[in-house]
């Protein structure tokens, strides 16, 4: 009768099992944290991408501000420019909560929750615009304000 040789390298199945079971835990410390991460960068450029979108509104919203010789808040809350040769509408859809102009043919920048135009004090004027409290995908940094103060170059011309 032969007897089994011990001398034998290699796992044994316990050994295999708990050698799986270590690199799984780490797989999914690795995963957990990278998805994290993905996220949090998602976080910041969503973020940044709507900072920009608003600092593009206003300071396009200001190029023609300083050109209009008279400014009227409308009935809907949209505010209607006056210029020499014409004017120029600019508003803010409630439904999709976009910034427009021109009658809602030409977005600016979405997910806006207020827009104000403030004449108190003209011919300085302030464009405010300011952001819904949440967008998916954001979980911090949330309303986002932008404003900027500008002055009617045809006021009462």
């Amino acid at each position: 009768m032969r007897h089994p040789r011990l001398d034998h390298t290699g796992f044994s199945l316990l050994e295999m099992i708990i050698s799986l079971a270590i690199i799984g835990l780490l797989a999914g410390v690795v995963g957990t944290f990278s998805l994290a991460w993905q996220v949090r960068a998602f976080s910041s450029y969503t973020e940044a991408q709507l900072q920009s979108d608003f600092r593009y509104a206003v300071n396009f919203i200001a190029y023609y501000v300083r050109q209009a010789s008279s400014i009227s808040k409308d009935y809907d809350g949209s505010y209607t420019l006056t210029f020499p040769d014409g004017t120029m509408k600019f508003g803010r859809n409630t439904y999709s909560r976009t910034l427009w102009v021109k009658n809602n043919s030409f977005p600016l920048c979405s997910h806006v929750a207020q827009f104000e135009i403030d004449t108190s004090a003209l011919p300085l004027v302030t464009i405010r615009i300011t952001s819904v409290d949440r967008i998916p995908g954001v979980g911090r940094g949330l309303p986002i304000t932008i404003s900027k103060q500008v002055r009617m170059r045809n006021y009462a011309r």
